[in-house]
């Protein structure tokens, strides 16, 4: 789940989107890869003891080992939380991602990533590996504007197929009207 802006309710899709899957009786981890300034915990008023970042320090990780760094919910998901020291991007690298996703697709029917605002190696890599990519905006010039410079970049990509664009608060009377995006 990406949006290339803060603030459009990403997070809280993410964790909607996850909700509902798991009141649908499925399994769903909810992997907040928003390594820096990551909020899912917070949303859900979660307390980790251990994140991205302790997960990252583990050598010869087994899909036992990252299942264990998953915090139960009460809604019935599980989250890999973003670490609280912004320095921790740095060493979760590519590589721990993919073995880490690759990994809970044993364990889980669905696996949804809240992603960084950035298009980085970590967030475009990550997005290779999806089978689908929620892409959220909102109806305000600069959202779409950035929205806009995104999609071209995700045309540049391949990944425009994979692609459905979420319009969230399209209701709001100062934006733009949903047929003028």
């Amino acid at each position: 789940i990406y949006s290339p802006v803060g603030g459009v309710g990403k997070s809280i899709i993410a964790t909607n989107i996850s909700v509902l899957l798991a009141q649908m009786k499925k399994s769903v981890a909810l992997l907040d890869l928003d390594l820096q300034f990551g909020s899912l915990a917070d949303n859900l008023n979660l307390k980790p003891d251990r994140t991205w970042k302790d997960l990252a320090g583990i050598e010869d990780m087994s899909a036992e080992d990252i299942a264990s760094f998953l915090i139960p919910h009460y809604s019935g998901i599980k989250v890999l939380a973003s670490p609280t020291e912004i320095q921790a991007n740095e060493i979760v690298t590519p590589e721990i991602i993919a073995k880490t996703i690759e990994y809970l697709h044993v364990y889980f029917d669905e696996l949804n990533i809240d992603l960084p605002t950035d298009l980085k190696e970590k967030a475009i890599e990550t997005m290779e590996k999806a089978t689908e990519i929620y892409f959220i905006t909102a109806p305000d010039m600069a959202s779409i504007r950035k929205a806009k410079i995104a999609l071209e970049g995700f045309r540049a990509l391949e990944l425009e197929p994979k692609v459905t664009l979420l319009l969230n608060r399209a209701d709001q009377h100062e934006a733009l009207k949903a047929d003028m995006v």
